[in-house]
């Protein structure tokens, strides 16, 4: 699936249709690579409400962990003219 705009709602269907921890760290790699969508308020307040299930700070350490690792490979893979 290529991401042209994070806030197509089959992506968010899709990313709702994942497992919590999951769709957390796509969302927060997601935020790193679309500045667009870090003012979108309906993307935010889904972060908000999945960060709540994961309030335990060491778990939420290596959620973002995941996304910041994350979201280096899909910068890789642009650059090479691959994914998203």
């Amino acid at each position: 699936m290529a991401v042209t705009d994070p806030r197509d709602p089959s992506i968010d269907k899709w990313l709702r249709s994942l497992e919590p921890r999951q769709e957390l760290v796509l969302r927060f790699a997601m935020r790193g690579r679309f500045s667009q969508i870090r003012s979108d308020r309906k993307f935010e307040a889904r972060i908000d409400e999945l960060r709540a299930q994961f309030n335990d700070e060491d778990r939420l350490a290596m959620i973002l962990a995941d996304a910041r690792l994350l979201g280096e490979q899909i910068e890789r893979g642009a650059r090479r003219g691959g994914f998203i």
